[in-house]
């Protein structure tokens, strides 16, 4: 009896501490809602049965309903439904097609520091090569290798979908990404070493304009290693504001703002109900990639989630509502990494291009060849059509994308002077945005999509193909 019913109240503790997981951890503390209902019924119906194993009577009657038809029915039901999503579960997680893009970004998040490229990967960390970086395997040799940043790297897809990977099937030459989050011109110079030992004919380097200009500036005036490409006459504000740490800030008030905003959803609504079950369950997803599962999908409450953050913030945000095309832009985080009125910025640029003349000056002592891809921010890919669309962009979003405009400008022109190959994919971008092609994601995440990643290695591929390389 004593046993019987500690049993009874671990399994009622573990319920109560699900619900509690669940309602403050992962959505947020909605109150009571259908999450909520759904754990303290599991619980109380753990404390029934738990009860019922007490008492002989009770243990009788339920004996006997197991062994009726009914209840073997419903048993069975159980018993399946346990099994079938703890089997799915398992294929998602850790033998699923998603499991390894799962792996390599949960490693990004534990990046070791480094005193030159500040964080690296340390060999095989979480998928990656015995490098660190985003392939296979090491080769002896590889015919291009790719330096870059995130957008480099590929977050929203598959490694076999990030363009560096996208070029090597294009091209037919071996393609190795030494791309990594946080990567930006002076790690780019930094790498080149490392870059030659593969013994390459060409490099590509995917030059993010949307945050690559700042990190210069950060990265050589914050590590001494960099030291010899500072200008002892530049001076910056003091007290100037961190760009990373003000986006950073933001980005975790918007988190913390859409997770309320979906616990309240699924707390009033039978679609946030269904939502939830879909984030949650692996059986649901699977009936929802049947079509046979009802209502919207989760990919649709964030986005509604994200839109009413915007609308509630729009000195922050701007969002894109048009038919099948839905995203959300991030308007002043852009402005404060582009902004040439800010001291660092423009020094940043200076930075980027001094820094782009000395790489191209180690590989052609070593005969290969450097094109730089200009990758352009969402915010100015969707500019062109926003003001289209006759809807007023804004001081903040028509100067940001002003700034970054001429700072692809200035770009173009100091590579041409220096000799240095270039490809810019703003219009390829404003051309696919304008098809309604989904090259970002429909939230607010500011990489692009697969489809967008195989435009970057169309048009790089197109170029070295138009350059004889």
């Amino acid at each position: 009896m004593v046993i019987t019913i500690v049993f009874t109240l671990i399994l009622a503790g573990l319920a109560l501490a699900g619900y509690s997981l669940l309602a403050d951890i992962t959505i947020g503390h909605p109150g009571f809602g259908p999450l909520q209902i759904m754990g303290t019924t599991a619980g109380a119906l753990l404390v029934a049965l738990g009860g019922s194993l007490s008492f002989p009577q009770l243990r009788a009657n339920l004996g006997r309903w197991t062994k009726s038809p009914f209840g073997l029915v419903c048993l069975g039901i159980v018993l399946g439904l346990v099994l079938s999503e703890s089997v799915l579960q398992f294929l998602e997680g850790e033998a699923g097609e998603d499991a390894l893009y799962s792996l390599e970004k949960k490693a990004l998040l534990n990046l070791a520091p480094d005193p030159v490229l500040v964080n690296r990967l340390p060999s095989g960390a979480g998928g990656h090569d015995a490098n660190g970086y985003r392939n296979d395997r090491v080769p002896d040799r590889a015919h291009i290798v790719a330096l870059g940043d995130s957008w480099t790297w590929g977050v929203n897809a598959k490694r076999d979908r990030a363009w560096p990977q996208q070029l090597d099937r294009m091209t037919g030459r071996s393609v190795y990404n030494m791309a990594m989050g946080g990567f930006g011109p002076a790690q780019y110079l930094a790498l080149t070493d490392e870059v030659l030992m593969l013994s390459p004919e060409i490099v590509v380097i995917g030059l993010y304009t949307g945050n690559d200009i700042i990190n210069a500036e950060t990265v050589v005036y914050g590590k001494d290693f960099y030291a010899d490409l500072r200008d002892p006459t530049y001076r910056t504000t003091v007290g100037a504001t961190k760009v990373r740490q003000v986006v950073g800030q933001t980005r975790e008030r918007e988190r913390d703002w859409k997770a309320r905003y979906m616990a309240r959803s699924a707390k009033t609504t039978l679609s946030g109900w269904t939502s939830l079950l879909l984030r949650y369950t692996a059986t649901v997803r699977l009936l929802y990639r049947l079509d046979l599962w009802p209502g919207r999908t989760l990919k649709d409450l964030h986005f509604e989630a994200a839109k009413a953050w915007a609308n509630e913030a729009p000195e922050h945000s701007r969002v894109v509502d048009k038919g099948n095309q839905k995203t959300i832009l991030h308007t002043a985080a852009r402005l404060l990494a582009v902004n040439l009125g800010d001291a660092r910025v423009r020094e940043g640029l200076s930075l980027t291009e001094r820094i782009l003349g000395r790489i191209r000056k180690r590989l052609t002592a070593h005969d290969a060849w450097l094109l730089v891809v200009l990758l352009p921010s969402k915010e100015l890919s969707f500019a062109k059509a926003e003001a289209a669309d006759g809807t007023p962009l804004g001081p903040i979003y028509t100067k940001a994308a002003n700034m970054e405009t001429e700072i692809l400008r200035r770009l173009r022109s100091d590579l041409k002077a220096r000799g240095i190959a270039s490809v810019d994919l703003l219009p390829a971008f404003q051309t696919a945005i304008a098809e309604r092609r989904p090259v970002f994601p429909t939230d607010g995440d500011t990489h692009p999509t697969p489809e967008g990643y195989r435009l970057i290695a169309s048009r790089v591929a197109e170029e070295i193909a138009a350059l004889g390389w």
